[in-house]
Protein backbone atom coordinates (compact mmCIF):
# COMPACT_ATOMS: atom_id res chain seq x y z
CA UNK A 1 0.00 0.00 0.00
CA UNK A 2 1.23 3.26 -0.95
CA UNK A 3 1.65 5.69 1.79
CA UNK A 4 -1.59 7.62 2.44
CA UNK A 5 -0.83 11.49 4.18
CA UNK A 6 -4.15 11.78 5.18
CA UNK A 7 -3.95 8.74 7.41
CA UNK A 8 -0.84 10.14 8.82
CA UNK A 9 -1.98 13.14 9.44
CA UNK A 10 -5.04 11.08 11.58
CA UNK A 11 -2.32 9.24 13.20
CA UNK A 12 -0.21 11.89 14.79
CA UNK A 13 -3.67 13.72 15.64
CA UNK A 14 -4.07 10.52 17.80
CA UNK A 15 -0.69 10.06 19.44
CA UNK A 16 -0.74 13.52 20.34
CA UNK A 17 -3.54 13.22 22.50
CA UNK A 18 -2.48 9.30 23.60
CA UNK A 19 0.55 10.99 25.30
CA UNK A 20 -2.33 14.15 26.28
CA UNK A 21 -4.34 11.33 28.28
CA UNK A 22 -1.37 9.84 30.22
CA UNK A 23 -0.41 12.94 31.59
CA UNK A 24 -1.37 12.19 34.93
CA UNK A 25 -1.17 15.73 36.81
CA UNK A 26 -3.44 16.92 33.60
CA UNK A 27 -5.67 14.65 33.30
CA UNK A 28 -6.52 14.72 37.55
CA UNK A 29 -7.49 18.33 36.66
CA UNK A 30 -9.33 17.68 33.33
CA UNK A 31 -11.00 14.28 34.18
CA UNK A 32 -13.86 14.85 31.83
CA UNK A 33 -11.63 15.96 28.55
CA UNK A 34 -9.59 12.94 29.31
CA UNK A 35 -12.72 10.40 29.23
CA UNK A 36 -14.00 12.15 26.02
CA UNK A 37 -10.33 11.96 24.07
CA UNK A 38 -10.92 8.33 25.25
CA UNK A 39 -14.21 7.84 23.91
CA UNK A 40 -12.52 7.67 20.77
CA UNK A 41 -8.82 7.89 20.18
CA UNK A 42 -8.16 4.51 20.65
CA UNK A 43 -11.21 2.92 18.87
CA UNK A 44 -10.01 5.36 15.82
CA UNK A 45 -6.48 4.09 16.32
CA UNK A 46 -7.55 0.48 15.93
CA UNK A 47 -9.72 0.72 13.17
CA UNK A 48 -6.64 2.26 11.26
CA UNK A 49 -4.45 -0.09 12.75
CA UNK A 50 -6.55 -3.32 11.10
CA UNK A 51 -6.81 -1.17 8.07
CA UNK A 52 -3.22 -1.00 7.46
CA UNK A 53 -2.20 -4.13 8.45
CA UNK A 54 -0.60 -6.15 5.44
CA UNK A 55 -1.00 -10.34 5.78
CA UNK A 56 -0.13 -10.91 2.06
CA UNK A 57 3.49 -11.32 3.60
CA UNK A 58 5.38 -14.66 3.67
CA UNK A 59 5.29 -16.59 7.38
CA UNK A 60 8.72 -15.63 7.12
CA UNK A 61 8.42 -11.90 7.09
CA UNK A 62 4.92 -12.11 8.85
CA UNK A 63 7.01 -13.18 11.79
CA UNK A 64 9.44 -10.65 11.66
CA UNK A 65 6.82 -7.93 11.32
CA UNK A 66 5.16 -9.78 14.44
CA UNK A 67 8.74 -10.32 16.29
CA UNK A 68 8.81 -6.35 15.54
CA UNK A 69 5.39 -5.57 18.10
CA UNK A 70 5.97 -8.62 20.31
CA UNK A 71 9.64 -8.17 21.59
CA UNK A 72 8.50 -4.40 22.57
CA UNK A 73 5.72 -5.08 24.03
CA UNK A 74 7.58 -7.76 26.17
CA UNK A 75 10.27 -5.46 26.61
CA UNK A 76 8.16 -2.37 27.44
CA UNK A 77 5.58 -4.06 29.89
CA UNK A 78 8.02 -5.68 31.80
CA UNK A 79 9.88 -2.40 32.57
CA UNK A 80 6.56 -0.49 33.29
CA UNK A 81 5.16 -3.14 35.14
CA UNK A 82 8.55 -3.05 37.49
CA UNK A 83 8.86 0.52 37.52
CA UNK A 84 4.97 0.93 38.09
CA UNK A 85 5.53 -0.81 41.43
CA UNK A 86 7.74 1.45 42.82
CA UNK A 87 5.97 4.55 40.87
CA UNK A 88 2.61 5.85 41.67
CA UNK A 89 0.99 4.87 38.71
CA UNK A 90 -3.09 4.40 38.47
CA UNK A 91 -2.90 0.91 37.29
CA UNK A 92 0.47 -0.01 38.31
CA UNK A 93 0.97 -4.15 40.33
CA UNK A 94 1.02 -4.06 43.96
CA UNK A 95 3.03 -7.59 44.52
CA UNK A 96 6.13 -7.63 42.30
CA UNK A 97 6.48 -11.57 41.23
CA UNK A 98 7.11 -13.22 38.35
CA UNK A 99 2.93 -14.53 38.09
CA UNK A 100 1.89 -11.27 38.28
CA UNK A 101 4.31 -9.70 35.57
CA UNK A 102 3.36 -12.80 33.53
CA UNK A 103 -0.36 -11.91 33.71
CA UNK A 104 0.79 -8.56 32.45
CA UNK A 105 2.55 -9.85 30.00
CA UNK A 106 0.66 -12.55 28.68
CA UNK A 107 -3.42 -11.99 29.77
CA UNK A 108 -4.26 -8.22 31.18
CA UNK A 109 -1.49 -5.82 30.01
CA UNK A 110 -1.08 -2.70 31.60
CA UNK A 111 -0.62 0.54 31.16
CA UNK A 112 -0.87 2.13 27.37
CA UNK A 113 0.63 -1.41 26.11
CA UNK A 114 -2.92 -3.04 25.87
CA UNK A 115 -2.93 -1.69 22.64
CA UNK A 116 0.14 -4.01 20.96
CA UNK A 117 -1.88 -6.94 23.26
CA UNK A 118 -4.62 -6.30 21.19
CA UNK A 119 -2.74 -5.61 17.75
CA UNK A 120 -0.95 -9.19 18.78
CA UNK A 121 -4.02 -11.16 19.45
CA UNK A 122 -5.69 -9.71 16.50
CA UNK A 123 -3.16 -9.88 14.01
CA UNK A 124 -2.25 -13.12 14.58
CA UNK A 125 -5.67 -14.34 14.20
CA UNK A 126 -6.35 -12.32 11.57
CA UNK A 127 -3.17 -13.71 9.29
CA UNK A 128 -3.89 -17.55 10.20
CA UNK A 129 -7.82 -16.78 9.10
CA UNK A 130 -6.45 -15.17 5.72
CA UNK A 131 -3.83 -18.21 5.31
CA UNK A 132 -6.59 -20.91 5.27
CA UNK A 133 -5.63 -22.90 1.83
CA UNK A 134 -8.66 -21.18 0.10
CA UNK A 135 -9.02 -19.89 -3.13
CA UNK A 136 -9.20 -16.08 -3.18
CA UNK A 137 -12.61 -15.60 -3.90
CA UNK A 138 -13.63 -17.24 -0.49
CA UNK A 139 -12.48 -13.27 0.95
CA UNK A 140 -16.06 -12.86 2.34
CA UNK A 141 -15.34 -16.92 4.48
CA UNK A 142 -12.48 -15.54 5.70
CA UNK A 143 -13.75 -12.57 7.36
CA UNK A 144 -16.92 -14.71 8.89
CA UNK A 145 -14.05 -16.77 10.45
CA UNK A 146 -11.82 -14.07 11.50
CA UNK A 147 -15.22 -12.12 12.98
CA UNK A 148 -16.14 -15.32 14.65
CA UNK A 149 -12.51 -16.20 16.39
CA UNK A 150 -12.37 -12.90 17.57
CA UNK A 151 -16.14 -13.39 19.28
CA UNK A 152 -15.01 -16.46 20.69
CA UNK A 153 -12.19 -15.32 21.82
CA UNK A 154 -13.98 -12.45 23.55
CA UNK A 155 -16.37 -15.06 24.97
CA UNK A 156 -13.90 -17.72 26.60
CA UNK A 157 -11.09 -16.13 27.76
CA UNK A 158 -9.84 -13.24 29.19
CA UNK A 159 -7.45 -12.24 26.20
CA UNK A 160 -9.54 -9.78 25.05
CA UNK A 161 -12.84 -7.80 24.76
CA UNK A 162 -15.06 -7.88 22.06
CA UNK A 163 -15.46 -4.08 22.20
CA UNK A 164 -11.50 -3.44 21.77
CA UNK A 165 -11.60 -6.09 18.52
CA UNK A 166 -14.76 -4.84 17.02
CA UNK A 167 -12.95 -1.23 15.79
CA UNK A 168 -10.29 -3.95 14.08
CA UNK A 169 -12.09 -6.07 12.43
CA UNK A 170 -13.97 -3.32 10.87
CA UNK A 171 -10.57 -1.75 9.52
CA UNK A 172 -9.83 -5.32 8.45
CA UNK A 173 -13.53 -5.22 6.57
CA UNK A 174 -12.14 -2.14 4.67
CA UNK A 175 -8.95 -3.65 3.48
CA UNK A 176 -10.33 -6.76 2.60
CA UNK A 177 -13.14 -5.31 0.45
CA UNK A 178 -10.86 -2.82 -1.01
CA UNK A 179 -12.19 0.04 0.11
CA UNK A 180 -10.49 3.40 -1.16
CA UNK A 181 -10.16 5.10 2.52
CA UNK A 182 -10.30 8.44 1.20
CA UNK A 183 -13.71 7.75 -0.73
CA UNK A 184 -15.18 6.00 2.42
CA UNK A 185 -14.12 8.42 4.87
CA UNK A 186 -15.20 12.02 3.20
CA UNK A 187 -13.07 14.90 4.03
CA UNK A 188 -15.49 17.58 5.29
CA UNK A 189 -15.31 20.36 7.93
CA UNK A 190 -19.18 19.97 8.80
CA UNK A 191 -17.98 16.75 10.28
CA UNK A 192 -16.74 18.29 13.19
CA UNK A 193 -20.55 19.23 14.34
CA UNK A 194 -21.64 15.57 14.84
CA UNK A 195 -18.74 15.39 16.27
CA UNK A 196 -18.67 17.92 18.97
CA UNK A 197 -22.70 16.95 19.83
CA UNK A 198 -21.36 13.66 20.94
CA UNK A 199 -18.33 14.04 22.57
CA UNK A 200 -19.34 16.61 24.63
CA UNK A 201 -22.20 13.95 25.93
CA UNK A 202 -20.94 11.23 28.63
CA UNK A 203 -23.55 8.87 27.49
CA UNK A 204 -22.10 7.89 24.29
CA UNK A 205 -18.91 6.97 25.15
CA UNK A 206 -19.27 3.35 25.58
CA UNK A 207 -17.55 1.61 22.92
CA UNK A 208 -20.05 -0.65 22.43
CA UNK A 209 -22.47 2.22 21.17
CA UNK A 210 -23.08 2.71 17.45
CA UNK A 211 -22.15 6.80 18.49
CA UNK A 212 -18.70 5.75 19.58
CA UNK A 213 -18.21 4.54 15.44
CA UNK A 214 -20.08 7.60 14.44
CA UNK A 215 -16.87 9.45 16.29
CA UNK A 216 -14.40 7.94 14.62
CA UNK A 217 -15.61 8.47 11.36
CA UNK A 218 -16.35 12.45 12.10
CA UNK A 219 -12.64 12.59 13.67
CA UNK A 220 -10.81 10.54 10.51
CA UNK A 221 -13.28 13.15 8.32
CA UNK A 222 -12.45 15.99 9.95
CA UNK A 223 -8.52 15.65 10.54
CA UNK A 224 -8.34 14.98 6.78
CA UNK A 225 -10.02 17.53 5.53
CA UNK A 226 -7.78 19.59 8.27
CA UNK A 227 -4.45 18.49 6.56
CA UNK A 228 -5.81 19.84 2.96
CA UNK A 229 -6.71 23.12 4.31
CA UNK A 230 -3.55 23.47 6.00
CA UNK A 231 -1.69 25.03 3.30
CA UNK A 232 1.68 25.35 4.93
CA UNK A 233 3.96 22.35 3.57
CA UNK A 234 6.47 22.42 6.57
CA UNK A 235 3.87 21.92 9.05
CA UNK A 236 2.51 19.53 7.49
CA UNK A 237 5.64 17.39 7.16
CA UNK A 238 6.19 17.58 10.15
CA UNK A 239 3.05 16.16 11.52
CA UNK A 240 3.21 13.40 8.99
CA UNK A 241 6.48 12.36 10.17
CA UNK A 242 4.92 12.15 13.53
CA UNK A 243 2.38 9.90 12.08
CA UNK A 244 4.32 8.15 10.16
CA UNK A 245 6.14 7.14 13.88
CA UNK A 246 3.75 6.60 16.01
CA UNK A 247 5.09 3.14 17.30
CA UNK A 248 8.39 4.10 18.77
CA UNK A 249 6.08 7.29 20.23
CA UNK A 250 3.98 5.07 21.82
CA UNK A 251 6.33 2.52 23.18
CA UNK A 252 8.82 5.34 24.80
CA UNK A 253 6.33 8.19 25.59
CA UNK A 254 5.17 6.53 29.04
CA UNK A 255 8.85 7.29 30.54
CA UNK A 256 8.60 11.39 29.67
CA UNK A 257 4.76 11.43 30.83
CA UNK A 258 5.80 9.57 33.84
CA UNK A 259 8.79 12.10 34.70
CA UNK A 260 6.29 15.23 34.29
CA UNK A 261 5.92 14.65 38.29
CA UNK A 262 8.90 15.67 38.40
CA UNK A 263 9.10 19.21 36.95
CA UNK A 264 5.75 19.84 37.55
CA UNK A 265 6.13 22.23 40.40
CA UNK A 266 8.36 24.44 38.00
CA UNK A 267 5.15 24.70 36.29
CA UNK A 268 2.77 25.12 38.85
CA UNK A 269 1.94 28.99 38.34
CA UNK A 270 -0.07 27.40 35.25
CA UNK A 271 -3.44 26.49 37.81
CA UNK A 272 -4.76 24.40 34.58
CA UNK A 273 -2.23 22.29 33.79
CA UNK A 274 -1.98 23.13 29.90
CA UNK A 275 1.64 24.44 29.81
CA UNK A 276 2.93 21.11 31.29
CA UNK A 277 0.59 19.22 28.47
CA UNK A 278 2.14 21.40 26.00
CA UNK A 279 5.83 21.03 27.81
CA UNK A 280 5.14 17.31 28.17
CA UNK A 281 4.05 16.42 24.88
CA UNK A 282 7.17 18.11 23.19
CA UNK A 283 9.52 16.72 25.50
CA UNK A 284 7.61 13.13 25.09
CA UNK A 285 8.01 13.38 21.05
CA UNK A 286 11.25 14.80 20.74
CA UNK A 287 12.48 12.36 23.52
CA UNK A 288 10.78 9.23 21.64
CA UNK A 289 12.71 10.42 18.16
CA UNK A 290 15.66 10.99 20.14
CA UNK A 291 15.53 7.14 21.84
CA UNK A 292 14.51 5.44 18.35
CA UNK A 293 17.44 7.47 16.59
CA UNK A 294 19.78 5.94 19.27
CA UNK A 295 18.98 2.94 18.78
CA UNK A 296 18.98 3.03 14.74
CA UNK A 297 22.44 4.75 15.18
CA UNK A 298 23.94 2.29 17.78
CA UNK A 299 22.44 -0.68 15.32
CA UNK A 300 20.39 -1.96 18.83
CA UNK A 301 17.05 -2.23 17.29
CA UNK A 302 17.76 -6.07 17.46
CA UNK A 303 16.68 -5.70 21.09
CA UNK A 304 13.30 -4.88 20.19
CA UNK A 305 13.01 -7.44 17.47
CA UNK A 306 13.35 -4.50 14.30
CA UNK A 307 16.46 -3.71 11.93
CA UNK A 308 15.24 0.05 12.14
CA UNK A 309 12.54 1.81 13.85
CA UNK A 310 12.30 5.18 12.73
CA UNK A 311 10.50 6.03 9.47
CA UNK A 312 11.97 9.10 7.67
Amino acid sequence: MKRNDDINYTRAILILLVILVHIVPFTTLHPQLKAAILSFMMPTFLLITGYLVNINKSLRKFSIYYLGILVPYVVMTVAYSVVSYYMPVRDGIHELSVSVILDKVLVTSIGPYWFLHTMLICGLLYYVCFAIPLRREYKIERLIVFGTSLLLLSLFTPLQSLKISSFYFIGVLLRQTDCDFDKVFYKSPLSLIPFCILVFDKSFYDWGLVTVIVMVYCFISFSSWLYGYIKDKKVNKYVILIGMNTFPIYIFHPVFTMAAKFYKPWLAFDASGWLLAIVTIVIAISGSFIMAWILDKTRTCYLLGKESILRL
